[in-house]
């Protein structure tokens, strides 16, 4: 995860319905995240290293699904590889 792109706060992101925005340091634009998007992304943080399957699990979300936002995360970095 770029702990650069986003920043987790529970209180206020629960606050906001678990909606985040996220800062993509390819194209410095920002990015809303809902809240399917926002529980893939912090599946990930929590959990470096887990497969795309397990993500999904974590997440409770389509695995399909899952794939396509980490891959648009991925492409604006704000989701790293390693």
């Amino acid at each position: 995860m770029n702990q650069a792109a986003v920043v987790f706060d529970d209180e206020i992101d629960e606050a906001n319905g678990w909606e985040t925005i996220v800062c993509s340091p390819v194209s410095s634009n920002y990015i809303r995240i809902n809240p399917a998007g926002y529980k893939i992304l912090r599946a990930v943080e929590e959990e470096p290293g887990l497969s795309l399957f397990q993500v999904a699990l974590k997440a409770k979300q389509d695995e399909e699904l899952t794939r396509k936002f980490l891959e648009q995360m991925i492409t604006e970095n704000v989701v790293l590889t390693q």
